[in-house]
């Protein structure tokens, strides 16, 4: 793969397409963000993306319509479908239009790269599942992100205290419990 070609993100949460287009940029990619099916199409009639990486709902709707679009436009583009609550239909629907590759969410921008260089089906388990521990940090981060850094707004979002989630946040991760 070329480090310079361009992936379309067309997701409709913001801090999944932000997350995955930092993590591309800091790779040499060039990350083409869109939140709705329109602006996925705008964007891949202009750029050609070589490379697509494509949530199974947006604007409310399945996007098989918009990989159906992206194989019309350019065959050889590669799109990875990514879904919060992925079923055995979602899976198969996605690979029946011509999916490359699918994830369910929550998804490490790592996990999508490796699906974009092409090493996807090289299983390696120390990077392909993490700790629940690293789960959790990754979870506190995204909320975190999308409260802006309010570290109250986030604890309300997670449903924990203040005080608990600072100290996860310095690592302390809580208190010893008496034996």
């Amino acid at each position: 793969m070329k480090e310079e070609e361009e992936v379309l993100i067309a997701d409709s949460h913001h801090v999944d397409r932000m997350q995955l287009a930092s993590y591309l940029r800091k790779r040499g990619r060039t990350p083409l963000c869109a939140a709705t099916i329109r602006e996925a199409k705008e964007l891949t009639m202009q750029y050609r993306p070589a490379i697509a990486v494509v949530n199974f709902f947006l604007d409310g709707h399945a996007a098989l319509s918009l990989v159906e679009f992206l194989l019309a436009s350019a065959e050889d583009v590669r799109v990875i479908m990514t879904a919060e609550f992925s079923s055995a239909h979602a899976v198969i629907a996605s690979f029946r239009v011509g999916a490359f590759d699918f994830h369910e969410k929550p998804v490490s921008p790592h996990a999508l790269y490796r699906s974009i260089e092409g090493s996807h089906g090289k299983l390696e388990v120390a990077s392909e599942f993490c700790s629940l521990k690293q789960l959790e940090k990754e979870h506190i981060s995204r909320v975190l992100f999308a409260a802006g850094g309010n570290v109250t707004a986030a604890a309300k979002i997670l449903q924990v205290h203040r005080q608990s989630l600072q100290r996860k946040l310095r690592g302390e991760g809580g208190r010893a419990r008496p034996a």
